[in-house]
């Protein structure tokens, strides 16, 4: 095994950010739901769903 040891306050030099992919995600996000929904504004209320997101396997009620 190969490994490299360093003292753990040594500072690194800061890595450069990552290359775009040049992929617009979100665009492709909001194309496809235009395609499926023209014109209709996005409902934030119903992205939420029926409020009853707690964790139902936990015992002993909420934290």
């Amino acid at each position: 095994m190969i490994a490299r040891h360093t003292h753990p306050q040594a500072k690194s030099a800061p890595q450069p950010p990552p290359a775009p992919t040049g992929i617009d995600y979100l665009g492709l996000l909001a194309a496809q739901r235009d395609a499926e929904v023209p014109g209709a504004p996005i409902d934030y209320a119903s992205l939420a769903g029926d409020g009853d997101d707690r964790d139902h396997d936990q015992e002993g009620g909420q934290r």
